[in-house]
């Protein structure tokens, strides 16, 4: 198990390849940051990107996921230690950033796919193409917002650490909310079934967040 100072370094090294990795983004796919910030705040920007068939296999829509998926991982440990460090000692501290990181990296990209393969069998969009794309656009707008923040969590103590980890939660709990009363909003225009509806939320969302809970109070 690294030392303290150790952990210091390889944390330092951790956020020196996610800001890298926006450094590199922003360089080479400026334009699309910008786009996605639009269809973040108004759906017709969503649709004008849906027109234009973002793939998630895109290059940018990879390391942008993987980069909001390591920030929840860091995010969600750094709460563990404050909260629970019993769950870090038993799992160990970069493990558990990793298993984080690809739960939730895993859990966006199935649940694209699954909403895909749902349109695809019922043969009816009832808005799934929208809540596919809003997937893959809010988080990574979510990733740019929380980085720099947690970044400071971890190099810093006290009452400011705590703040900032709390002010983390926060923005990833408000981008959650968001997609989903959007997603909820779009079924709702989309004249979508109440019985699929509720089956849709239980089954890919309020199930996989109860599960996460679970496993961390465990």
């Amino acid at each position: 198990m690294p030392s303290m100072h150790e952990s210091q370094w390889l944390i330092f090294g951790v956020f020196f390849i996610l800001f890298s990795v926006v450094a590199f983004s922003r360089l080479y796919y400026s334009h699309l940051l910008s786009e996605r910030i639009q269809a973040y705040i108004a759906t017709r920007y969503l649709k004008q990107l849906i027109r234009k068939e973002l793939a998630l296999y895109h290059p940018y829509s990879i390391i942008t996921l993987v980069l909001f998926s390591t920030c929840v991982g860091l995010v969600v440990v750094k709460a563990i230690e404050i909260y629970q460090p019993v769950f870090i000692y038993k799992t160990g501290f970069f493990s558990s950033i990793f298993y984080v990181s690809v739960i939730t990296l895993g859990w966006i990209v199935a649940r694209a796919y699954l909403l895909k393969i749902v349109q695809f069998i019922l043969s009816v969009d009832f808005g799934q193409t929208e809540n596919r794309y809003r997937t893959i656009i809010f988080n990574q707008v979510c990733g740019y917002a929380v980085l720099p923040i947690i970044f400071i969590a971890y190099f810093v103590n006290g009452q400011l650490q705590y703040t900032l980890v709390c002010v983390s939660i926060a923005l990833l709990t408000v981008n959650y909310a968001y997609r989903i009363i959007q997603s909820a909003v779009t079924a709702v225009n989309y004249s979508a079934n109440k019985i699929y509806l509720f089956l849709y939320l239980c089954t890919l969302e309020i199930v996989p967040l109860i599960w996460v809970l679970t496993e961390i109070n465990g």
